[in-house]
């Protein structure tokens, strides 16, 4: 008998409906990147740049400007930080396994709670979500957001 693939839409444990029914397949592939560490290479700010600039660093963003809030008041990352804040989420990550990890419809999502090297040299708890993903047959880490994570005592 032949191996069968669930690829239909469900609701996770958290009530995404972007997730995927996980089936063995799903499982092992998790199961892998859960236990590889990251490798910071893997996550080019070229990549990112936009995401970082307009979105997460960017105080007027809709969706994006509590996470710039954060980024500014908490670690001290403003707008034109960029490249200082993805050195400091690659660092952060590096050589690390992701907390969790799920199988969505854009890629495998890993969540890392770490903590981020402020622009004071102060660390902080955040959690950072990138995404791995097939582009143009080519397999990349892109960053999808930062929030705060366990408040600092």
């Amino acid at each position: 008998m032949g191996k069968t693939r669930n690829t239909g839409l469900t609701t996770n444990s958290k009530g995404n409906p972007n997730d995927e029914t996980n089936s063995v397949d799903t499982k092992l592939e998790e199961l892998s990147v859960k236990n590889t560490p990251f490798n910071s290479s893997n996550l080019s700010y070229v990549d990112s740049a936009n995401k970082y600039e307009n979105y997460l660093l960017d105080k007027n963003h809709k969706d994006g400007g509590s996470k710039a809030k954060f980024l500014s008041e908490t670690l001290g990352y403003n707008k034109g930080d960029g490249v200082k804040l993805h050195n400091a989420i690659s660092e952060a990550i590096n050589g690390k396994t992701p907390d969790t990890v799920t199988k969505t419809i854009y890629g495998t999502k890993c969540t890392f709670s770490t903590k981020i090297k402020g622009n004071d040299g102060k660390y902080h708890h955040a959690n950072v979500i990138v995404v791995i993903q097939q582009d143009n047959g080519k397999t990349t880490w892109r960053l999808i957001t930062i929030m705060p994570g366990k408040k600092d005592k």
